[in-house]
């Protein structure tokens, strides 16, 4: 009894397999020179009763980076979460409360307060957006900001 791991009935089944093997072999060799850009996740999480317009520039290798996202209006109790896929780097980050200005009031709901500061995102985030006129005490936990805290002597996201 003859035992083969691996027969071929025909030439042409034989050269289907040099084919695909060699199809195989480029494919996996030609996808060690390209490297995808590496990302990361940020989640922002909106505490505020009104939609708030999330800014954030960096320079990155010589090259300037810009995000500016929407995020619908939340609640303390039910706060609205959205996630974004952006590159790593250090951010300014600038939060405005969207409301409409009035030429006798000025900004009737959160009087044109815009919390901001630099976050560090070099692994993925989650990034804590209060409710207008309120400010946090303290700064988070680990991969967790809350933006306009202060930094508390915790260096490992925040960057005063």
């Amino acid at each position: 009894m003859n035992k083969r791991f691996f027969h071929l009935s025909s030439k042409w089944t034989y050269r289907q397999f040099l084919v695909a093997l060699g199809i195989a072999l480029l494919s996996t060799l030609s996808s060690f020179g390209f490297s995808s850009p590496h990302l990361v996740r940020l989640t922002v999480i909106n505490k505020a009763d009104i939609e708030v317009a999330l800014s954030l520039t960096a320079t990155k290798n010589g090259e300037d980076i810009f995000y500016y996202f929407f995020i619908p209006k939340g609640d303390e109790e039910a706060p609205t979460e959205k996630t974004f896929t952006i590159e790593p780097a250090v951010y300014s980050v600038t939060a405005t409360y969207l409301e409409a200005y009035d030429p006798v009031y000025g900004y009737p709901r959160c009087g044109g307060n815009s919390p901001s500061g630099r976050y560090g995102l070099v692994v993925h985030g989650r990034l804590i957006i209060p409710p207008c006129r309120k400010s946090f005490s303290a700064p988070g936990d680990m991969g967790m900001w809350k933006l306009g805290a202060p930094s508390g002597g915790r260096r490992f996201r925040y960057l005063p």
